[in-house]
């Protein structure tokens, strides 16, 4: 919630604070990514 107070993008912050830290993997960061999206 501090990097969608600070003015990033909704979408963004989450891919940013629960996905990308998660994994390396290319297609699996995708997958979550994609499930972000379809949970907002």
């Amino acid at each position: 919630s501090l990097l969608i107070k600070s003015g990033l993008p909704q979408r963004l912050s989450c891919d940013v604070a629960i996905a990308e830290p998660l994994t390396d993997d290319e297609d699996t960061l995708i997958a979550l990514k994609d499930l972000i999206s379809l949970s907002m």
